[in-house]
């Protein structure tokens, strides 16, 4: 496989000098990004001090063209390398297909595009249910322009069985719809219901339907206020026997105020909600959960959690989900020069449900990044970011600390 993608991108490189392409037609793209972490995890009682220094380097080369008329062609590769972790690494780079598609667009004259490939997928900016941009998802997407009116029909996988024994018994398969609507002046309105079906070579599976509805925009009786406003609600069963009902949800409300004649001083203030479970006895699960194409830190972005690799993801890190979760953050960001960017939050963390008595705290957040950019095309990041848990939730009060800075150069 690796090697057909390699002649493919050599082909589609030379193609203007043989098929007669414009070279206006052809883009090269990519990116070089270098960061180093300094993570640690430390208990109250001084039982355990963990220290893991590691880097990670990530090139990405792609290049695209327009082979026909309305026919755009993509391949992107990701070549990754990671060394200096406590639990060990390849020892070669490992090579990636992140995108490869074909794009096909004015479809029956209509502003209606089909993309056939792997892809990259992002609902919206949070990323609460789906969201991709490093790995790409192998699937199909329509999409339908009219106005102020967009829409796309999703059909994605991700972990296809590679031995296909026993067909797609084991494929995770996301599909749905997806509508927006910019009608309103300054405000996108967003709809959506997709279906999450991850099954099993016993021939069973779960479905998690996911109903959603969100607004953004900015408050036109006050300038410089913007507002984001989520609600998701979670249904379907676990698909075996004995099956279990989901019925959950997530709120998520965020508003900020932007100071434009203070180096773009903007006030950040969110407030999350994610339900969750303390009574195991029924067929219900009310603890929200994420879809598979959500599941890894890093893909949920709070407004404000300025941090590129860290935010409330040193949380995530210890719960392995945000379920069962009520986060309230305040932060702020500003520019103090034309080429620096400060932001920093601060939230604090408790629990939705708890057995009667128990304590419902969970802990602290805090994120601390700074930017700056070296020139056009390439800048300097570093962040830092605790999570500072309460005794009685992570075993022994473990805090994790991450302190992390990226070079990055795009081209």
């Amino acid at each position: 496989m690796r090697k057909l993608i390699l002649f493919m991108l050599v082909v589609l490189i030379a193609l203007p000098a043989y098929a007669g392409l414009d070279l206006k037609d052809l883009k090269l793209n990519g990116h070089y990004r270098l960061r180093g972490y300094y993570v640690q995890n430390v208990d109250s009682l001084n039982t355990n001090n963990d220290l893991n220094r590691f880097y990670r380097q990530r090139i990405w080369l792609g290049t695209e063209a327009n082979v026909a008329e309305n026919v755009l062609f993509n391949v992107t590769l990701e070549l990754e390398k990671e060394w200096g972790k406590a639990n060990g690494t390849a020892a070669t780079p490992t090579a990636n297909l992140v995108s490869g598609y074909v794009k096909f667009s004015k479809l029956f004259d209509k502003e209606l595009a089909l993309t056939i490939g792997r892809q990259a997928y992002q609902l919206n900016k949070n990323n609460f249910v789906v969201w991709d941009s490093a790995n790409g998802l192998d699937g199909m997407r329509l999409n339908y322009v009219s106005g102020d009116y967009d829409a796309d029909v999703l059909y994605l996988k991700v972990n296809a069985d590679a031995s296909a024994v026993d067909g797609d018994l084991d494929d995770v398969e996301f599909y749905g719809v997806v509508g927006n609507y910019k009608g309103f002046k300054g405000h996108k309105l967003q709809g959506y219901v997709l279906f999450d079906r991850d099954a099993n070579a016993n021939n069973e599976s779960y479905l998690k339907r996911y109903i959603g509805i969100r607004g953004e925009g900015d408050i036109q009786a006050v300038e410089g206020l913007s507002y984001v406003a989520e609600y998701i609600n979670l249904g379907g069963d676990t698909g075996v026997v004995n099956e279990v009902d989901y019925k959950s949800s997530l709120i998520y409300l965020s508003v900020a105020y932007m100071f434009k004649d203070m180096k773009s001083l903007k006030l950040v203030a969110d407030y999350l909600v994610a339900s969750g479970d303390n009574d195991n006895t029924d067929n219900k699960e009310k603890a929200f959960q994420f879809s598979s194409f959500s599941q890894n830190a890093g893909t949920v972005n709070l407004e404000g959690n300025f941090n590129f690799d860290s935010g409330m993801d040193a949380y995530f890190n210890q719960r392995g989900t945000y379920s069962n979760l009520r986060a309230l953050g305040i932060g702020l960001s500003f520019k103090p020069a034309d080429k620096w960017f400060v932001g920093t939050k601060y939230s604090v963390l408790k629990q939705d449900k708890v057995a009667a008595g128990a304590d419902k705290k969970l802990g602290n957040n805090f994120d601390l990044c700074a930017k700056y950019d070296l020139g056009k095309n390439y800048c300097v990041t570093a962040g830092y970011s605790m999570f500072d848990p309460k005794e009685n939730y992570v075993p022994n009060g473990e805090k994790t600390e991450v302190l992390a800075a990226e070079f990055r150069i795009n081209f």
